[in-house]
């Protein structure tokens, strides 16, 4: 392991191709030798076969020995045969005798030696064969131990990359750790922000009442919509604020500001000057100027500064004019909302980022990836009756009456959640979300997979199209991703009232729920917010997962809004009841009878045409105001 960067495989498989072919080698002379010994058991056996000839050449001997005594003893018996006959006969048959003998003993002797030389020939081809397989026994040893030693080797780099798989990791989750702080640092100094353009609208609101009134401005705005107010009335800040300032102290820093301007306004006026008809001279009363005094800068680059020398005007500030301000910034902070540019929305007071797991659990359903060409971009805003013109009328995004283009598609349903209610909806096409729908009547729904097309509001009339998803019920938010979503959801989820203070934006997802949930009005909404606190009740969830980019859906929305566009056709809020195929619209239901949360957002639903008849015993049905009429209105 010296050098890291050896490549030990393919060291590996060098000597394993050697090894095999070395043993290779051995088993064909093996089997060569085989060979051999097989030929050599063939002359044995052939050897063998000779026996039987000896032993008959012995046999022929002995039986003409008998021969020959037989003729010595018939010689010898037979009185006419002279003795040299019989010396005659005994010497034939005694030199026969003989050459049979030596012939049989040659043939002998010439076969052991074969026999022997074949039996030297056996041993050392077995000692051959002995030695290669001891041979081949030790490549097989060595093999194994160079493997055995590249595993143990393989084995020390196989832990050494899981140790830094294991760090890299880690630093991945300290990443996303700080990425999510980054956000939260974010989100905190975005609300900081907003209360501080609260505080200066107010001032602001303040100063042309006593403008009107006569008086000197005590404000001092500067180019970069700085407001001054008195450093004595806020807490001790370091003199050089951070480019990203503590999460705890910005709310303490904005409600500074605001309480700093009311408490400072509110002080009783002095007496005006004599030159005027209302006041004494000016010589008996002399204001010294007092060195301003700034405050350190914000973190979007402004500036908080007062004079100390501003004069008051007679009388308190009346409550009238607080409410003002604050009905002035909920407009401004609804109309930025509601903006007719989608491009140019801030919605970063609403949007929190999905959890860690969640997000995971999507990138297991892969990605999709959806790009419209700039024109199609361009023209991705639809409101919901141009929806309802070229899908048909809905009723909980279930469609009651198809059009043709809804019945080529086969769309039975489509999805509208807006975006601020449902921060983690997709903001993109292709991309993958979750909205929050499931209480009350919307309880069963989505159990089982349904495909529909899905349009995010952006804004008013601004409903983009997203591609066609596939929606499943998904578990429940858990305490931590309740705690986690932005007051400013959880605010959205109803209409606020036009005096509503921020401080009770905590309360208004758990007004949802009582209104849908909890039909007796006994039951209050600190008590169902502290069971979401408690994990007793969780906000539903529903998964949203991209199938299709739906580019033709889109192109044929883009010509049915164009053709209503130039014909003139858009529903509007006063259609005449006699014109024929007139659309008409019903009256905005309550909260408590919405659907679900999407259904709630301003818009009204769009039915089929139908014949209406007047009828002076039944009254319309009340219309319930929005948060721009609630604004309006006062």
């Amino acid at each position: 392991m010296e050098d890291i960067g050896t490549d030990w495989p393919s060291v590996v498989r060098q000597v394993s191709v050697a090894s095999e072919m070395r043993i290779r080698d051995l088993e064909e002379q093996k089997r060569r030798l085989h060979d051999d010994n097989l030929r050599l058991e063939q002359q044995n056996r052939e050897l063998r076969q000779t026996w039987p000839e000896q032993d008959r050449l012995k046999t022929d001997v002995e039986r003409t020995d008998l021969e020959n005594l037989r003729n010595v003893v018939y010689a010898r018996s037979t009185p006419s045969a002279s003795s040299s006959q019989v010396a005659s006969a005994s010497k034939v048959a005694r030199e026969a005798y003989a050459a049979h003998l030596n012939k049989a003993r040659e043939g002998y002797h010439r076969m052991k030696e074969q026999m022997q030389a074949q039996k030297e020939e056996a041993a050392r081809q077995q000692q051959r064969i002995s030695d290669l397989e001891a041979e081949l026994k030790t490549l097989k040893r060595g093999k194994m131990r160079a493997v055995d030693d590249m595993s143990d080797e393989l084995a020390a780099l196989n832990e050494q990359l899981h140790r830094y798989q294991v760090s890299q990791t880690e630093l991945q989750e300290r990443n996303l750790e700080q990425q999510r702080e980054i956000e939260r640092l974010s989100s905190d100094l975005e609300g900081a922000r907003r209360q501080l353009t609260q505080a200066q609208s107010m001032l602001k609101s303040v100063a042309t009442r006593w403008r009107k009134e006569g008086a000197r401005p005590v404000l001092i705005v500067n180019k970069s919509s700085s407001v001054d107010v008195a450093p004595t009335a806020l807490p001790d800040f370091p003199k050089h604020q951070p480019s990203v300032p503590d999460r705890s102290s910005l709310p303490v820093f904005a409600s500074a500001v605001a309480s700093s301007s009311l408490e400072q306004h509110q002080e009783p006026p002095k007496q005006r000057n004599e030159s005027t008809p209302a006041g004494p001279s000016s010589s008996h009363t002399r204001q010294t100027p007092q060195r301003q005094q700034e405050m350190p800068h914000t973190s979007h680059g402004g500036r908080l500064s007062v004079s100390a020398s501003t004069p008051h005007l007679n009388g308190n500030i009346d409550r009238r004019s607080m409410e003002t301000s604050e009905k002035d910034d909920r407009r401004s902070r609804v109309l930025s909302m509601n903006t007719n540019k989608p491009h140019q929305k801030d919605y970063s007071l609403f949007l929190t980022p999905i959890p860690v797991a969640r997000r995971r659990d999507l990138e297991k359903s892969g990605q999709t990836i959806v790009k419209y060409n700039e024109n199609l971009e361009r023209e991705n805003s639809f409101d919901r009756a141009t929806l309802a013109v070229a899908l048909g009328g809905s009723s909980r995004s279930v469609i009651t009456s198809k059009t043709s283009l809804s019945r080529e598609n086969n769309i039975s349903c489509y999805l509208c959640p807006a975006l601020f209610h449902n921060p983690w909806t997709p903001r993109n096409p292709g991309q993958h979300g979750y909205m929050f729908v499931g209480l009350g009547s919307d309880r069963g729904t989505f159990i089982e997979l349904e495909t529909c097309p899905l349009f995010v509001k952006f804004g008013e009339k601004d409903y983009r199209f997203m591609g066609v998803y596939a929606a499943t019920r998904d578990k429940d938010l858990s305490v931590e991703e309740w705690e986690n979503l932005s007051e400013e959801v959880r605010s959205l989820q109803v209409p606020m009232p036009p005096n509503f203070p921020f401080s009770q934006m905590k309360a208004t997802y758990c007004k949802t729920t009582k209104e849908k949930e909890y039909k007796d009005r006994d039951t209050m909404s600190q008590a169902i917010r502290a069971k979401y606190d408690e994990g007793l009740l969780r906000v539903p969830c529903v998964r949203l997962i991209c199938v299709g980019a739906g580019e033709d859906l889109l192109k044929a929305l883009i010509g049915i809004k164009r053709t209503v566009a130039m014909t003139n056709c858009t529903p509007s809020k006063s259609t005449s009841k006699s014109a024929p195929g007139a659309v008409s619209r019903s009256p905005k239901r309550p909260r408590d009878t919405a659907d679900d949360d999407a259904d709630y957002d301003g818009d009204r639903e769009v039915l089929p045409p139908t014949t209406l008849r007047r009828s002076a015993r039944k009254p319309k049905a009340p219309r319930r105001a929005s948060v721009l009429d609630a604004i309006r209105d006062d």
